[in-house]
């Protein structure tokens, strides 16, 4: 079992409806749940932007302690969206696997195998 799927399991018993209101709770919408995740992960890019937008017009720097807490934020939400998916839990790590591959080209597995540093094997072509 990897780390994303060790992490998954894990939120399961962390981010729980009994931290919500009982209004929230009382709610019959499917998709309240992934709504809510959604949500937290706009709020945690949008901040992550907002520091970006003002480096862009200052002398500042990104807060690296920012940075961290932010993208820990947007890969917990992103778990969590994947525990209460409406149509159904998503098992993000193999999601993840599977759409690095596709859009990169290449067989993760593999890829330990190669030393080439992304040239002309035959794990890269």
């Amino acid at each position: 079992m990897g780390n994303l799927k060790l992490l998954q399991e894990g939120l399961k018993k962390l981010w729980t409806n009994e931290l919500y209101s009982e209004k929230f709770n009382a709610s019959p919408l499917k998709h309240k749940d992934f709504d809510h995740a959604l949500k937290h992960v706009f709020k945690a890019a949008s901040r992550l932007m907002e520091m970006t937008e003002e480096i862009d017009h200052s002398e500042m720097e990104l807060d690296p302690a920012a940075v961290r807490k932010y993208l820990a934020d947007l890969v917990i939400s992103t778990v969590r969206l994947a525990n209460v998916n409406p149509s159904g839990e998503l098992d993000i790590e193999l999601a993840v696997f599977e759409r690095i591959e596709r859009k990169m080209g290449v067989n993760l597995l593999r890829l330990n195998d190669c030393t080439c540093q992304f040239g002309n094997c035959p794990i890269h072509m």
